[in-house]
């Protein structure tokens, strides 16, 4: 069972800007048990679709009060990127290629870039937000 399906038996719904942090967080970290764990069951097609997961479900959620903002489509851009880095690493390990620490979560990986790009642009939607907010706009 991969990341996507084990997402779903724990599926819970995205409250705020937070939550979906500690979401795209837990999804990591699931993908990493699942990596260390390989055991050939990996959909490569869920990995690599952003839209399949919570956090891609949320993110379409909010499309019709922030797709206006370009933090949002920041956020889009970066999540996508980061389910793309995943599957690429995905690819890898089914081809039977060691799949190191270093190579998944490196500071000069992708997929370590493109998380903390995610987690900075929901940050990013957030400030947004809130300002819009605070100013009724």
């Amino acid at each position: 069972m991969g990341p996507s399906a084990a997402a779903s038996k724990t599926h819970r719904i995205i409250q705020d800007f937070d939550d979906a942090i500690a979401v795209h967080a837990a999804w990591k970290h699931k993908f990493s048990e699942y990596l260390a764990n390989w055991d050939g069951a990996l959909n490569l097609v869920d990995i690599g679709d952003n839209e399949k997961c919570q956090l891609g479900r949320w993110i379409q959620s909010r499309a019709s009060t922030d797709d206006k903002y370009p933090e949002y489509e920041r956020l889009k851009k970066a999540h996508a990127r980061f389910h793309r880095a995943a599957a690429e690493i995905a690819q890898r390990a089914s081809h039977g290629q060691t799949v190191g620490a270093e190579l998944v979560f490196g500071s000069a990986s992708q997929f370590t870039k493109t998380s903390s790009e995610v987690i900075q642009a929901i940050v990013a939607l957030r400030n947004r937000s809130r300002s819009k907010q605070r100013h009724g706009k």
